[in-house]
């Protein structure tokens, strides 16, 4: 009808008539109706003949197969598989075709369904011909006993009785739907479950010879390891050949979209099976899933292409598999939101579990940065070995705002070159991470979070071994101050990552050193926050410097052992010249949780300048004497402990300290409890009183000053002093004078009698004076005071005593 439509219409001038066209439809409509009374007979035979062909379809099953087959029903179906016409079997079960273990015969297929579709031209024979199987719904389980017999040679050796010939299944096709297909080697140890949703297999199954053409979905694999299993389902389309103990195929794999073209070849006799493929290219998507499976979710691929290349896989069990494939990778990755190049090549190889990445060259670049890297990956112990060199500069990291890192404000640039060996976690983690490899460090700059301290114009070379950095010579400023530095890191990348405290040990050396801008106390370096030790970074140096500065104070020739653990700080064999003379002291100090700081020093003083060193020192906290009061050359052992406050000024109330002095051609100018007798003694010899020497020993605790008695000898006068004096000025001094050191007239007569005693050949006249240094008086004493001695030391009761740990 639609030739004759076409007909018309592209040649009109030859259209029919209508009694043509009458004639020929009804010729069409005949032939219609003897083809529907035909196939209405066609059926009309096989309903009434089904029994019969049934019973014959399975003698010709029985002559082919040689294991029992239980079928709960068997019918002739019109419909089901139409335009097939089908015998159908339900609830099938074939048993194995040998006794695979002393118990039982293996089951090799349960079926809700199996339909055989017969050739048409063969049903009206006595030897109706099957030109297509059906299996539905089941279970297909291949088994090899632990003595090695299997259970799927089902079809019979012998010679067939009407073809002489082997048994031979000679079908057209196989139709699988819905089949759990189970292969066990008892023996070997392997077991391998797969789900087919849907199958076609076309050709010839013989007992020692398959010729096959398949199409084949899986859903459900566990061939592939979970963790590379990375398609939702697979399909094959391609031949299978057997030929004695081997099955080669070769065809296409698809999945997600992705065509993999392989050949292998399968041997039965060791169980062993080579796999080969061309290769394949994968995107983006891909890769990711790749990723997640071995727990890199938090790399994102964003863009490019990796092309897998001479992929290989060997399988002998389930503990002896080879998987081996070349990669060519060139992609974007995310990372905080931003995008860096990767390109790689190398090769995979998996073998018994165990996957290893053979990286030949890979790179990564971001802006300014990059890293270079080639060696193995190790996936399951996430293990990186090999060599890298790269080159940091340090403002692209910024852009990333790792919180995590102990440092912050970035700059300037890192490169090297190392021997890697990495354990990564999670995608990062380093421990022990350099075998060998060198560090360069070209004017880096950064913020250490927990105390803001800055590091400036940091320039060094570093060599990394497996346990520490060797640093050759390192130049930088810290708060402000030029620092060299030589010596070894332990620790550095356990500390990157927030475990270990990191371990400094060297020398440092400087030409000048300000001690105010480094401890950010001085007011161009001011911190609203107050300086603190950081718990995670532990020191042992050498320390030397020119010069050294804090406030007033200035030194030449520092020399000191600094050793620092968590919070605390051990200072040995400190050694300056200041002041004209020598300050030599050990001490140590340690940081409470609200930034004071408890001290604990001895030292020793060498013909120091008195007025200097007071000066410089801001009269030690108070204004009772102070430089200007005192002259002359200072020689002193002191034992101290008291606390710092956060800007390192002294609490008042903790101060203890007990010191021997000597002062040598000293003098006291305009000392006001001098000036106190001034109506007894002629005042300008009171204000300038010099002495060749005095020594005593002079003690701290509570807020008071305690002065046992002493005496200061000079040509001009003789005086004797004891007493106390608190940090509030607060005064109880006793003051002997002799009276032949004085013009007589001075003295009130009618105190004359009362006062004079006879002392060492001279009369001495006792003055106590008490109140405060605004607010005193004055009176005679006709006794010469107790002497005042400071607490010996094994009865002392320190107000804030101090524990110290060893240094470790």
């Amino acid at each position: 009808m639609i030739i004759l439509y076409f007909y018309c219409n592209l040649f009109p001038q030859n259209k029919f008539d209508k009694y043509t066209m009458r004639a020929i439809k009804q010729i069409l409509a005949g032939i219609f109706a003897g083809f529907f009374f035909l196939m209405l007979g066609l059926i009309g035979y096989f309903y009434f003949n089904q029994e019969k062909i049934v019973e014959i379809l399975i003698k010709e099953v029985n002559k082919q197969v040689n294991t029992p087959i239980d079928v709960q029903e068997v019918s002739m179906s019109f419909f089901e598989r139409f335009p097939y016409v089908s015998v159908k079997f339900d609830q099938v079960t074939v048993h194995g075709a040998n006794k695979t273990d002393t118990k039982s015969n293996d089951t090799l297929l349960t079926a809700q369904s199996l339909f055989f579709d017969l050739d048409l031209k063969t049903l009206i024979s006595d030897k109706p011909q099957i030109n297509r199987l059906a299996i539905s719904n089941g279970k297909i389980h291949i088994t090899i006993a632990s003595d090695g017999t299997t259970n799927y040679n089902i079809l019979k050796s012998a010679p067939s009785e009407n073809t002489g010939k082997q048994g031979k299944l000679a079908i057209d096709a196989i139709e699988i739907e819905q089949i759990q297909v189970i292969y066990e080697d008892r023996q070997k140890g392997a077991f391998y479950v797969n789900q087919i949703s849907e199958a076609l297999i076309k050709g010839v199954i013989q007992k020692k010879y398959w010729q096959l053409n398949t199409d084949i979905t899986l859903t459900q694999t566990n061939i592939i390891p979970e963790a590379y299993n990375f398609f939702e389902a697979y399909r094959w389309s391609g031949q299978i050949f057997k030929s004695q103990e081997l099955i080669d195929w070769k065809g296409t794999l698809e999945g997600d979209n992705k065509q993999l073209k392989i050949n292998g070849v399968f041997n039965l006799k060791n169980n062993q099976a080579i796999i080969q493929s061309p290769g394949m290219k994968l995107n983006a998507e891909f890769i990711n899933k790749i990723l997640a499976k071995n727990k890199l979710g938090k790399l994102k691929i964003s863009d490019g292409v990796t092309k897998i290349s001479q992929l290989r896989y060997t399988y002998k069990n389930k503990n002896n598999q080879y998987l081996s494939f070349g990669f060519d990778a060139s992609h974007k990755t995310l990372l905080k939101q931003k995008n860096i190049n990767i390109t790689a090549q190398g090769r995979f190889n998996y073998r018994s579990g165990r996957p290893l990445i053979k990286i030949n060259t890979a790179e990564a670049a971001y802006k300014g940065s990059s890293v270079y890297f080639e060696g193995n990956y190790n996936l399951p112990d996430q293990i990186i070995k090999g060599f890298t060199s790269f080159t940091a500069n340090l403002k692209d990291l910024n852009d990333f705002q790792i919180s995590d890192l102990p440092v912050k404000n970035l700059t300037g640039l890192i490169d090297g070159q190392a021997q890697v060996n990495a354990k990564l976690k999670g995608g990062q983690a380093y421990s022990n991470m350099f075998k060998e490899g060198e560090l360069g460090f070209q004017n880096v700059g950064l913020v250490i979070r927990e105390n803001n301290f800055q590091i400036n114009n940091l320039n060094a070379v570093l060599k990394a071994s497996p346990k520490n950095i060797n640093i050759e010579e390192l130049t930088g400023n810290f708060n402000q101050n030029n620092l060299s530095f030589k010596g070894q890191i332990d620790n550095l990348f356990e500390y990157l990552q927030k475990k270990q405290p990191i371990n400094i040990n060297g020398h440092a050396h400087t030409t000048n050193f300000n001690l105010s801008t480094f401890l950010l106390l001085s007011e161009n370096s001011k911190n609203s926050e107050p300086f603190r030790l950081t718990d995670n970074i532990r020191l042992d140096l050498t320390f030397e410097a020119k010069n050294l500065s804090r406030d007033k104070f200035r030194a030449k020739q520092v020399k000191t052992h600094f050793r620092k653990y968590g919070r605390r700080i051990e200072v040995l064999n400190l050694q300056m010249q200041t002041s004209d003379g020598s300050i030599s002291t050990n001490g140590k100090l340690l940081q409470q949780k609200n930034n004071e700081w408890y001290v604990e020093l001895t030292g020793n003083l060498q013909n120091v300048n008195v007025t200097g060193i007071f000066s410089e020192f801001n009269n030690f906290g108070q204004e009772y004497i102070t430089s200007k009061n005192l002259a002359g050359k200072l020689t002193a052992d002191v034992k101290a402990d008291f606390v710092f406050y956060p800007d390192f000024s002294i609490r008042p109330e903790s101060l203890y300290l007990i010191t021997d002095l000597k002062i040598e051609d000293g003098a006291l100018i305009d000392y006001k409890t001098l000036e106190a007798l001034s109506n007894y003694i002629d005042v300008e010899e009171l204000q300038h009183v010099k002495f060749a020497r005095f020594e005593n020993q002079i003690s701290i605790q509570n807020q008071k000053i305690t002065i046992p008695y002493m005496e200061v000898q000079s040509s001009a006068i003789d005086l004797g002093l004891t007493g106390t004096h608190t940090f509030n000025n607060e005064i109880d001094y006793q003051i002997s004078v002799g009276l032949t050191d004085v013009l007589f007239r001075k003295l009130r007569r009618k105190h004359q009698k009362a006062s004079a005693k006879q002392q060492n050949n001279k009369m001495m006249v006792f003055v106590d004076i008490t109140g405060t240094t605004e607010d005193y008086n004055i009176e005679f004493s006709k006794l010469k005071r107790k002497r005042v001695e400071p607490v010996p030391e094994k009865q002392q009761k320190k107000k804030f005593d101090i524990e110290f740990g060893d240094f470790k």
